[in-house]
């Protein structure tokens, strides 16, 4: 997306953990086969030039101001893809 879009349009993920993890490694990593470093990488190191990572839990998202709420900030957004929280009680 940076790519395709000028410098004036700011590009921000947000996540609260700051390393990214490849899925299958939690098997690898059960079986003893890798360690977490191992199938683990900062996302700083993922991200493109001109991309800025924010290491928060998204609070709230408004919809009708177009915000995001991270508890002490608030981004205001053109775009949101929010990820998924995995809640085993169904919420």
């Amino acid at each position: 997306m940076r790519r395709l879009l000028t410098a004036e349009h700011e590009i921000v993920v947000i996540d609260e953990t700051p390393r990214f993890h490849v899925g299958a490694g939690k098997t690898w990593i059960m079986l003893g086969e890798r360690t977490y470093e191992q199938v683990s990488q900062s996302r700083l190191a993922l991200l493109a030039p001109g991309v800025r990572f924010i290491e928060a839990k998204v609070q709230n998202i408004g919809l009708s101001d177009r915000t995001a709420s991270l508890g002490s900030e608030s981004l205001k957004w053109n775009l949101a893809h929010p990820g998924l929280e995995w809640v085993p009680e169904g919420g």
